[in-house]
């Protein structure tokens, strides 16, 4: 079953709404140059009133194992979710409770997504710099290949009208969603009309992705 993400929650009544819906986690974003950047009380607060509902997923970049374990524990997170370059990934093995997050702007980067540990990887855009956080998307093909050997969750412009687009192109394990599921203009707090589409369009695409998949090994 396709795993989704809600991302970037700077409210409890929206993150409230996405576990209501059928969100599998939510993210908290501790990123300091972030627009979603949540306080520690705030994320608290949620976490508590969420916690064993959906996975908890901090969100972090300029941040050692070390200081990510301890926010992990102070908020009990279940997993954290790493932005960085390839360069430290490959030398920084992380525990099973959490993962990487990289950016792709063409082929070049699509052939070294094998190259990070672990089992999960995030996939965002590569824009002005930034691996996460973009709005933009990038060629869903990109991920294709890497999506059949691990377990790749697709990032960056996602929206309740192509979101069914990038499960069937990309096929991957999930998907992650912020600003595309947003009021216009108020980063942080989601749209109940578009988090509840965004939701409905993945499950049924992943329905329909699951069928097409049965009917194909029937024939073979």
């Amino acid at each position: 079953m396709l795993w989704i993400k809600i991302c970037g929650f700077c409210d409890i009544e929206s993150a409230l709404l996405a576990a209501e819906l059928g969100a599998d986690a939510i993210g908290l974003n501790f990123v300091t140059r972030s627009k979603r950047l949540v306080s520690p009380a705030l994320a608290s607060h949620i976490a508590e009133r969420l916690r064993g509902r959906v996975e908890l997923v901090g969100i972090v970049e300029a941040m050692t194992l070390a200081q990510a374990e301890l926010l992990r524990n102070e908020l009990r997170l279940d997993r954290i979710q790493f932005h960085c370059p390839l360069e430290i990934a490959e030398v920084q093995h992380l525990p099973s409770w959490a993962y990487w997050a990289v950016g792709v702007t063409g082929e070049r980067d699509s052939a070294n997504l094998l190259r990070y540990p672990g089992d999960r990887l995030l996939v965002d855009t590569i824009a002005n710099g930034a691996t996460g956080g973009t709005g933009q998307c990038f060629d869903w093909f990109l991920v294709e290949q890497a999506a059949q050997m691990r377990r790749i969750i697709v990032a960056g412009g996602l929206t309740p009208t192509n979101v069914a687009s990038a499960i069937f192109r990309a096929r991957p394990f999930g998907v992650d969603v912020a600003g595309g599921v947003e009021f216009a203009g108020r980063p942080g707090h989601k749209d109940p009309t578009l988090l509840r589409s965004f939701i409905e369009q993945a499950r049924n695409a992943d329905a329909v992705r699951a069928e097409t998949s049965v009917n194909s090994n029937k024939k073979t």
